[in-house]
């Protein structure tokens, strides 16, 4: 039996057909704003050099009051980076004194090194960045993974692991 129970959302109605079937190419789950609710980044599928998200914030009816309904077209919900290649979207619960943030990378060239950028509050904002340690590394957050089993060193904070070409990073929860 399944227990679980699931809502079908959609691309917001001012965007073309072929925009909304492009809505979630990579998610993040994330309480991106810290008020106690799950929040859902949306990364939409990549179309040029710059590569446009979308963060859907949750409340006590959750994401959407109503399933099959269009979600929200807020501005400020939103972000735009810099992508000659996709990028990679993940939840940094433990960003900063416990407070969860987007991770988001950014990839501005084809081969260069890739940053990540932190997304957080409401309206969202870029709280923060971070580029690889290693000066030789390219493709700094190709991949990125976070949750309940990326407490890497133990102690009780959620860590951001973050991939590139050449290695893999764990960014400690603060």
């Amino acid at each position: 039996t399944n227990d679980r129970t699931f809502a079908e959302y959609f691309r917001p109605t001012s965007l073309n057909a072929i925009s909304r079937c492009a809505l979630a190419r990579h998610a993040g789950d994330c309480d991106a704003d810290n008020d106690g609710y799950g929040d859902l980044g949306l990364l939409s599928a990549w179309e040029s050099m710059t590569q446009h998200g979308d963060v859907y914030y949750g409340g006590a009816g959750g994401i959407g009051a109503t399933a099959n309904m269009p979600l929200g077209d807020a501005v400020a919900n939103s972000f735009d980076v810099m992508a000659m290649q996709p990028v990679s979207i993940a939840c940094f619960g433990s960003f900063q004194q416990g407070h969860a943030a987007l991770a988001v990378s950014t990839m501005p060239t084809v081969s260069g090194p890739g940053t990540v950028l932190f997304f957080s509050g409401r309206p969202l904002a870029q709280v923060g960045s971070m580029m690889s340690p290693s000066s030789g590394d390219s493709h700094f957050g190709i991949a990125m993974r976070s949750g309940n089993h990326t407490d890497v060193d133990g102690d009780g904070k959620e860590d951001l692991l973050v991939m590139s070409d050449q290695s893999g990073w764990v960014i400690y929860g603060r």
